[in-house]
């Protein structure tokens, strides 16, 4: 069953960098506020009616999903990759609450003209998009190698309440986390599509793994099928 999400909007201010010309899609720094007002620096890629949000890994950046964001960029799709709160050029507090980076993020997105946004992250990005998911954020979730806790709470009533399409991608020897990723891919509804990897490769490592190209792809037509680019 697939029962389409009223995204939430709370975005207090939105702060863009003019676009530099030319036919060739560019990346932007951006801005924007979360409900709790922390100032999150993000970069945009792309244009189009259909946007996604991308959230890293504990410890990382927004480096680590741009190259993807772009390769999205190209296939019509508007992106969002951010830094967490306490992460890179993002207001430093407490890493808690990451679903309201997410959130706004989205938010920013139907201010600039998308009409549906995905939401997708590694390991606690994965978390905090579960998390906003649950709250009506998103029409789409990609979650990779991700905690039922960590910089969001995850409860089995969220899991419910999520009914958009969803994939869960992990490791099958990344013991600590296979079993949160069963669990919570077990708990949402609507369609959904639970794909193990050999090996202990951890969120976007896999970027870096063997199955680099089959993990790309496997996200790529996910998003075609279930919010094509507009």
């Amino acid at each position: 069953m697939r029962i389409l999400a009223v995204l939430l909007v709370g975005v207090a201010s939105v702060s863009v960098a003019a676009p530099s010309t030319g036919a060739a899609p560019v990346d932007r720094e951006v801005t924007f506020v979360t409900s709790d007002k922390v100032k999150v620096a993000a970069t945009q890629l792309g244009s189009g009616a259909t946007g996604v949000v991308l959230g890293y890994m504990l410890g990382g950046d927004r480096g680590e999903w741009l190259s993807f964001g772009r390769r999205l960029a190209a296939d019509g799709y508007m992106v969002v990759v951010l830094d967490f709160r306490g992460h890179g050029k993002t207001s430093m507090r407490p890493i808690a609450n990451l679903e309201r980076e997410m959130l706004a993020a989205a938010a920013f997105l139907k201010q600039q003209g998308a009409r549906s946004v995905a939401l997708g992250g590694a390991s606690m990005g994965g978390t905090a998009a579960v998390k906003a998911s649950a709250s009506g954020g998103s029409a789409d979730l990609i979650a990779i190698s991700s905690p039922q806790t960590y910089g969001a709470y995850v409860t089995d009533a969220d899991l419910r309440r999520i009914t958009v399409p969803s994939l869960w991608i992990v490791g099958a020897g990344d013991t600590d986390f296979v079993r949160s990723m069963r669990i919570m891919a077990a708990g949402v509804r609507g369609q959904k599509r639970f794909q193990e990897f050999p090996g202990t490769w951890h969120g976007t490592q896999f970027f870096d793994s063997p199955y680099s190209q089959t993990f790309g792809n496997l996200m790529v037509e996910f998003l075609r099928r279930t919010v094509p680019a507009q």
